[in-house]
């Protein structure tokens, strides 16, 4: 790309050439001021101009799909509307007089109970059964004597009785790894009670942790080895433990010891070699049990999980009553299950005495605990509050906040009321110099990062929580989406914090900083702390910034779709993208903000037949698509005047003629061509096929250049036509600048320098956003409109129009409207022109405090030589000559003094909303209404520059230092509304042949002079 000059921001482009959209990519490069080399864009490209933005057309190239609206638009974002902070009172300001400390009032008194496996009077006749060994006695064994003889057999020896008991030694080994945590305790148990049955010398014991490499005990030969463990069975990476567990059964077989192993599962999901080196033994009976997947047990982890997720801390006693509790509801969880949630990816610090849960993932799943039936979750909580008892209250409470508002209606009433009264406490004492003590301190900020969205929004309790939040990371980085305007109001300044829209993410700056060029402003949000929160969608989230000198800092991606809001203790700001007005050729954003482009042209007249209608429509509808706009008499419509609309044939630039068979019959027609050629209008006949071969030009009547046409907007000689109009037709562009809704303090301080006295200061919402020209109305686009131009200082013209008074300002806009229908255009009112020239500032200027001839075209002569160098102009100077504010308007100060919508006011606290302004003012002497004026001319002092010095003149006063500039509304205003009087000029739709008559008559009158 070769550059001519930078605008907006090229990290825009970059991701359209990403996407391989050389259409977008065409019109970035133009708003960028970059022209495209054919490297970088193989195929030139039209960018639609129904869309409003106007492309290079290459008729030799196919056509390709022109990029819809919404793909343009998404690249704009601007501010639709704006609320200011109520600061005259807050009510959630904590209580003033101190809160004694809340004790949980309802704590059960009960000890929680333990569930083992299995009871011992089951568990232990199996154990003895695999362990005893049968052993000869003393006693004679009389029947196998008996057995003998009978069957005639000898005796060599008398035979002894056989009884069972114990082996000569009892080896125990507990398995420790980390998986099998909810099983410790039973493994623990079950050893202190075999220890209990055997003597001191009869057994040894052993416990395997995780990581540990198998070490050799001293037992005796044909020892018995019980084993706690899974042999790996249920960890989701067994291959370590098989391998662990096959070496301990090697090396214990060699001693002729017998292995057995007691196991959370069934058989057959062990390792096949280790059940031959094994007895398996279940803590279960097997008909209870069967072999499940590891994928089911891992689903049915997942379920319980989030049955479980009210807990912060889930202790392994707790994950099993919970667990069997859950059977009357008919959930049959497995004993399996157990290991698969302590290995669950969201169990954390899986501690012997309790493990953590992941806290995005405990959000989540307290979004789907909601929906489960309430006498499932009022099991869980009741089991949950159990096990709270020996512990400390902030972890209850800490888990009834973590609850929806309809499962917390199962929990008893006063906890939520101990809860509540306890987080109020902290409120209060974490405002008081010494603060909160470092364990509830270290304890509240823990929680704070768990905690999911639902408390932070709770009526009762959110706000405390945001403000406790705020005061303990008064130097860090935010847990939560804070907002701002929870906090205490600050005594701080107020100042302006700038947003930008670089690409397609969204960065925050500083607003004064000169230099600084991190793509086009989007907004300017005032704050007194250095917080802001962020709302893009689904992403939401406070920042915090350096107060004095805010740095660049990337906040988010933008949305693709919805609502973007800003938010700072002193303001909010609701933002939405942009839809292109219908009026703007173009828009675009640069280092100003966003900018449209508009477009007036002076009138192209359409003169048909009667039975030409259908072709009129069409080719209106064609020029249309190709932003050449169009008047005929269908123009014509209820309350319109002929008198004026004629008026308007005489500033035309094209006279455009359908020629048909019988075009040239209508006496209408007729006249319309002779009214054209006496203004010296150039004609252009259109030649339909079907008249073509017949149609001969009458002398003196039509003039121009013939174009033949078949109805058809893709025929090439359509594209001739358009180019031809294009070239024959005057047009001035005038750039609006979009300022964003907000709020303002409208008059001076009353120490500035200058000041008058009806400039109290008062605050302003505009809570409708608009656009505003980024100069005054120029001498061109006065002349092209009006005919005429009326300035003094005419060498220029791009100087602005002067000595127009307010009612003429209202004639040229009455006549732009004819030009360009549905233009919601007007003067700005006061509130409107002063909030536009401050642009976020609070200065004399919106430079600062100083003025000089380099940034102001005024009245310099009364400032010593030794000021700075003196410079009256003693004129206008053209617009753009001077710099612009923040928000690229031209000339705010000095120059010409510039009309406003709206009588002059003495209050300006009678300024509130703009959709309220009042209308009845102050009068002149002579009974005429004084209309403001606002920013000094070239013949005001330094004084009547300010932004917020006021003034007025007579509505029909003409001055050499008096123009005005142009404001689009977002809608009409009301107060610009007329009333169309019943007995109008056209008071319902007219005939052709009433049209007709009128215009005879109009020209009858114009001829006259009348």
């Amino acid at each position: 790309m070769k550059q001519s000059r930078s605008c907006l921001n090229r990290a825009d482009l970059l991701a359209v050439l990403e996407l391989e959209q050389p259409a977008i990519a065409g019109f970035l490069a133009k708003q960028l001021r970059l022209e495209a080399n054919q490297d970088d864009i193989i195929k030139r490209e039209s960018i639609s101009t129904g869309s409003g933005l106007s492309g290079t057309v290459d008729l030799e190239t196919n056509w390709q799909p022109s990029p819809t609206q919404s793909q343009l638009n998404a690249l704009f974002w601007v501010v639709e509307r704006s609320e200011m902070r109520e600061t005259t009172h807050n009510p959630a300001e904590p209580a003033t007089s101190p809160l004694a400390v809340p004790q949980w009032r309802d704590r059960p008194s009960q000890k929680p109970k333990f569930y083992p496996l299995a009871s011992p009077r089951y568990l232990l006749p199996r154990l003895f059964q695999h362990l005893k060994h049968q052993r000869h006695s003393r006693e004679i064994d009389i029947q196998r004597i008996v057995k003998k003889v009978s069957k005639g057999e000898y005796l060599y020896h008398l035979p002894h009785r056989q009884r069972r008991s114990l082996g000569r030694h009892l080896h125990i080994i507990e398995d420790h790894h980390l998986h099998l945590v909810p099983y410790w305790l039973d493994q623990s148990l079950y050893t202190q009670v075999l220890q209990a049955h055997l003597p001191d010398y009869a057994y040894s014991h052993e416990v395997v942790q995780e990581g540990q490499s198998f070490i050799e005990a001293t037992i005796p030969e044909n020892s018995v080895v019980l084993v706690f463990s899974d042999l790996g069975a249920l960890a989701d990476q067994p291959y370590e433990s098989i391998s662990f567990w096959w070496q301990v059964g090697k090396v214990y077989e060699r001693l002729g010891c017998k292995l057995i192993a007691i196991t959370p599962c069934h058989a057959e999901a062990c390792d096949k070699r280790l059940r031959k080196l094994f007895e398996i033994v279940s803590w279960q009976p097997t008909r209870h049990m069967a072999k499940t997947d590891k994928s089911t047990l891992r689903a049915q982890a997942d379920k319980l999980l989030t049955l479980l997720a009210p807990v912060i801390r889930l202790e392994p006693a707790l994950l099993r009553s919970v667990r069997l509790a859950l059977a009357q509801h008919g959930f049959k969880f497995p004993i399996e299950v157990e290991a698969a949630v302590w290995q669950h990816v969201e169990v954390i610090e899986p501690s012997s005495v309790a493990a953590t849960l992941n806290s995005d993932g405990r959000k989540q799943r307290l979004e789907q605990f909601k929906h489960y039936p309430d006498a499932v979750k009022q099991t869980v909580l009741d089991l949950i509050r159990e096990w709270r008892a020996p512990l400390a209250e902030q972890v209850w409470y800490e888990e009834i906040m973590s609850l929806d508002e309809g499962s917390r209606a199962l929990v008893p009433e006063t906890d939520w009321q101990d809860a509540e009264g306890y987080i109020r406490y902290l409120d209060q004492q974490s405002e008081l110099e010494y603060g909160l003590e470092s364990n509830t301190r270290a304890w509240f900020k823990r929680m704070s990062k768990r905690l999911p969205e639902p408390a932070w929004n709770n009526p009762n309790v959110g706000e405390c929580l945001q403000r406790i939040t705020g005061r303990l990371y008064a130097d860090k980085d935010l847990p939560y989406a804070i907002d701002p305007q929870v906090l205490k109001p600050s005594s701080l300044p107020e100042r302006v914090l700038r947003i930008y829209q670089q690409g397609q993410q969204l960065t925050l700056g500083q607003v004064a900083h000169p230099f600084l060029k991190i793509g086009g402003r989007l907004a300017d949000i005032k704050y007194r702390r250095g917080l802001l929160y962020v709302e893009a969608g689904a992403f939401k989230q406070t920042f915090r910034f350096a107060e004095d000198e805010p740095a660049f800092q990337v906040l988010c991606e933008l949305p693709s779709e919805g609502e973007l809001v800003l938010r700072t203790d002193a303001e909010t700001l609701y933002l939405g993208q942009m839809e292109k007005p219908e009026w703007a050729s173009e828009i675009g954003r640069d280092e100003f903000g966003v900018y449209g482009d508009l477009e007036v042209t002076k009138s192209i007249y359409i003169s048909y037949g009667t039975s030409d209608k259908r072709l009129l429509d069409l080719l209106v509808k064609g020029l249309n698509s190709q932003r050449v706009f169009t008047i005929s008499d269908g123009n014509l419509k209820q309350g319109d005047s002929i008198s004026s609309f004629i008026e308007l044939l005489n500033s035309l630039d094209v006279f455009i003629l359908i020629v048909t068979n019988n075009t040239l019959s209508s006496d209408y027609v007729r006249s319309e061509i002779d009214r054209a050629i006496k203004s010296k209008i150039p004609i252009l006949p259109i030649l339909f096929d079907s008249a073509a071969k017949s149609f001969e030009p009458v002398a003196g009547v039509i003039h121009g250049d013939l174009v033949e046409w078949d109805g058809s907007v893709e025929d090439i000689r359509f594209k001739k036509l358009v180019k031809i109009i294009k070239e024959k037709q005057s047009k001035v562009t005038q750039r609006f600048r979009f300022i964003p809704a907000g709020s303002f303090m409208m008059g001076s301080p009353e120490d500035e320098e200058g000041r008058y006295d009806d400039e109290i200061l008062n605050q302003v919402n505009l809570d409708k956003s608009f656009w505003l020209a980024d100069t005054a109305v120029t001498q061109k686009l006065w002349q092209l409109v009006m005919g005429n131009n009326t300035s003094y200082f005419n060498d220029d013209e791009r100087n602005p129009v002067e000595q127009t008074s307010w009612n003429d300002a209202q004639d040229f806009i009455k006549k732009l409207k004819v030009l360009l229908p549905n233009l919601y255009i007007s003067l700005p009112t006061e509130a409107q022109w002063e909030y536009s020239c401050r642009a976020g500032t609070t200065t004399a200027f919106y430079f600062g405090s100083e003025i000089s001839p380099n940034q102001v075209n005024y009245n310099d002569i009364q400032f010593p030589p030794n000021a700075h160098q003196r410079l009256y102009r003693k004129k206008t100077i053209p617009v753009k000559s001077l710099p612009p504010n923040s928000w690229g308007l031209y000339e705010m100060h000095g120059n010409i003094w510039e009309w406003c919508e709206d009588v002059y006011l003495e209050k300006l606290d009678r300024f509130s909303n703009f959709s309220n302004i009042e209308r009845d003012g102050i009068q002149t002497s002579d009974n005429q209404e004084a209309y403001i004026v606002r920013g000094g001319s070239w013949y005001s002092d330094d004084r009547r520059t300010r932004s917020a010095c006021r003034f007025f003149q007579k509505k029909d006063s003409q001055e050499n230092f008096v123009g005005f500039r142009l404001c689009i509304n977002q809608i009409e205003p009301a107060h610009l509304i007329k009333n169309i009087s019943s007995n109008s000029y056209l008071s319902k739709k007219w005939s052709s042949k009433q049209i007709y008559e009128a215009m005879l008559k109009a020209y009858s009158d114009i001829e006259q002079g009348s």
